[in-house]
C-alpha cells in the first residue's frame, strides 16, 4: 500500500525505504523528511466490521451523545483488543472522545482514531495499562487534548501527535513507563506541566522550535532521555 507523508507530501511504496509496519493501516516514518506517514486508504471493513489489519468497530459497546458539530463518545464498555473509533454515528461526524470514555480498559491494545475527531477530553484513555498503539488517520483534525488523556498507559511505546495540536497539556503522557519515542507536530507551542513525567523509558523526543512554554516537571524522572531534538 502506498503511503503519503503528512509534511512533505511524498508518496512512497510500503516496500521502499520506509520501515513499514506489518499492517497497512498503521503509521511509520518518512525517510525523506522524518515526518510520520499513514496509509493512503482508511480501514476497509468486512461485514462484521473488521479490517484486515486486525482493528475492528464495536458500536454496540459504545455510548454516544450529541455535541457541537456531531457526536461524542461518552463511554466504551467492550473488550475488543484493537478498536476503531467510527467516523460517523447516526449520519453525523464523531468529533469528540469524551472524558474517561475508555478509562481503565485493560483489554485495549490498540485504538484507531479517525480524522473527524477534533478533541479528546480529560483522561479519555487513562490507565489503559495494556494500550500499546494509538493510530491517527491521515489528515486528522484533532487539535484539542484534555489533561492526562494517556496518563498511566504503562504499555504505550511510541506516539506521533497529529499536526494541528498546539498544546500538550498537564500529565498527557505521565507514567507511560514504556514510552520510548515521542514526536510532536510543528504546531505545538506549549508542553504542559508533568506532560511526560515518569516516562522512564523515554529515549528520544522531537519537537519544533515553535515551543514557547515548557511547564514544571514536564520531563521529570525521564531517567534515560538521551535526545531532545528541536526541529527548525
Amino acid at each position: 500500500v502506498d503511503k503519503t507523508c503528512f509534511l512533505c507530501g511524498a508518496t512512497v511504496k510500503a516496500t521502499a525505504s520506509h520501515s513499514s509496519n506489518s499492517y497497512t493501516c498503521k503509521t511509520s516514518n518518512c525517510s525523506t523528511c522524518g515526518e510520520y506517514i499513514a496509509s493512503t486508504t482508511s480501514h476497509v471493513l468486512d461485514g462484521a466490521g473488521k479490517c484486515a489489519c486486525g482493528f475492528e468497530t464495536d458500536l454496540e459497546n459504545m455510548t454516544f451523545k450529541e455535541t457541537t458539530g456531531g457526536y461524542e463518545i461518552v463511554s466504551y464498555t467492550g473488550s475488543k483488543s484493537n478498536v476503531i473509533i467510527p467516523n460517523t454515528y447516526n449520519g453525523s461526524s464523531v468529533v469528540k472522545i469524551g472524558a474517561r470514555a475508555f478509562y481503565g480498559n485493560v483489554t485495549l491494545l490498540g485504538v484507531s482514531i479517525p480524522k473527524t475527531v477534533k478533541a479528546i477530553d480529560y483522561r479519555a484513555f487513562y490507565a489503559c495499562e495494556n494500550l500499546m498503539e494509538v493510530n491517527f488517520e491521515q489528515y486528522c483534525s484533532l487539535y484539542e487534548l484534555g489533561d492526562e488523556i494517556f496518563g498511566d498507559c504503562s504499555s504505550l511505546k511510541s506516539i506521533f501527535v497529529p499536526m494541528l495540536v498546539k498544546e500538550i497539556p498537564f500529565g498527557t503522557f505521565s507514567n507511560c513507563v514504556k514510552l520510548e519515542y515521542a514526536k510532536l507536530p510543528y504546531a505545538v507551542e506549549v508542553i504542559g506541566s508533568y506532560a511526560f513525567r515518569n516516562c522512564q523509558s523515554l529515549i528520544t523526543i522531537e519537537f519544533p522550535n515553535t515551543v514557547k512554554e515548557l511547564g514544571t516537571g514536564a520531563f521529570s524522572n525521564c531517567k534515560v532521555l538521551k535526545a531532545v531534538e528541536c526541529r527548525f
